[in-house]
């Protein structure tokens, strides 16, 4: 989607994606993330890495890659 992500210490939102972390582990320059997720209203849990290298930030998960641009 072309929504902004936000995302703090405790979780992410994008659109209709609401996610809680139930934890967040260091993994070299990136972090592996499980969480409990709320999809458009379907209850499931996710894993995330985020690798973030200056303004740039990597998320991978089970559907793919995608590359964001930090905005302010």
């Amino acid at each position: 989607t072309g929504a902004p992500m936000i995302i703090t210490a405790e979780g992410l939102d994008q659109n209709e994606v609401h996610c809680k972390f139930s934890s967040v582990t260091p993994a070299g320059n990136a972090w592996k993330v499980s969480a409990a997720c709320s999809v458009q209203g379907d209850e499931q849990t996710h894993e995330f890495t985020f690798a973030v290298a200056g303004d740039q930030m990597t998320v991978t998960d089970d559907v793919g890659t995608n590359d964001m641009q930090r905005c302010q």
